[in-house]
């Protein structure tokens, strides 16, 4: 199933905004007296913008299809949708696939028809300048990790690392070698500035073994849209 060249079918019911309340096998089997909380299976909330706007890795939909796609080389992959009314609530269910295909029930909690200015979680990035002459200087990524605890020197954690280098200077500017693409951004003490997304990042500073490295939050769109937590770059001073 392909978004290419496919023409655009409007749905009323579906604009506006959709939370998970159920994983399940078969349409069949969604008991409304049984809504559990999102644990991290499917999709926590969807935002079905107008005209099959795309967001984040929801790469657009038309009526009955939702696209996703995950970046780089990975497909783009349509999941097929029904809505139904259950008790005047209405209920969408998303057949998601995956190597184990199930379906992600959600719930809709608003027929507004958002715009993607509008959603998404985003910082206070209005700071003022303060120096910090300990993170001045070049920093090559090592490892990508989930949290702090799970830094093993020497092992890293993630093979792909998209994040190449992060070169802090002294004027309060900053330079992301992100996979070959330079990003510039700004920085303060203690936080990397990215006024495209709106996002603040921490950062710390540890000295292990001799070696001077850099942890680092990455607040993509897992954070500004998922609802997750940062994750954390590792740096190493070169």
């Amino acid at each position: 199933m392909t978004i290419d060249n496919l023409l655009f079918i409007d749905d009323r019911k579906a604009v506006g905004k959709w939370e998970t309340c159920a994983i399940v096998s078969n349409e069949e089997d969604f008991d409304e007296s049984k809504i559990t909380a999102y644990d991290g299976r499917g999709f926590q909330e969807i935002y079905f913008l107008p005209e099959g706007q795309k967001y984040w890795i929801f790469e657009g939909w038309t009526k009955g299809i939702l696209f996703t796609h995950y970046g780089g080389d990975e497909p783009v992959v349509g999941h097929t949708y029904r809505i139904k009314a259950v008790h005047h609530t209405l209920y969408m269910f998303l057949h998601v696939n995956e190597d184990q295909p199930y379906i992600n029930v959600l719930k809709k909690v608003s027929s507004k028809a958002y715009q993607k200015a509008e959603i998404g979680r985003h910082d206070v990035i209005d700071l003022p300048f303060a120096a910090d002459k300990s993170v001045v200087g070049t920093w090559k990524t090592v490892d990508f990790i989930s949290q702090r605890s799970d830094f093993i020197k020497d092992k890293p954690q993630t093979e792909k690392l998209w994040l190449k280098s992060v070169c802090f200077s002294d004027d309060g500017t900053a330079t992301r070698d992100y996979d070959g693409e330079i990003w510039k951004d700004c920085w303060t003490k203690g936080y990397l500035l990215d006024k495209k997304k709106s996002v603040r990042s921490a950062y710390t500073i540890e000295c292990i073994e001799g070696k001077e490295y850099l942890f680092l939050e990455w607040k993509t769109g897992n954070y500004v849209y998922g609802g997750e937590p940062p994750k954390l770059y590792v740096l190493v001073r070169q």
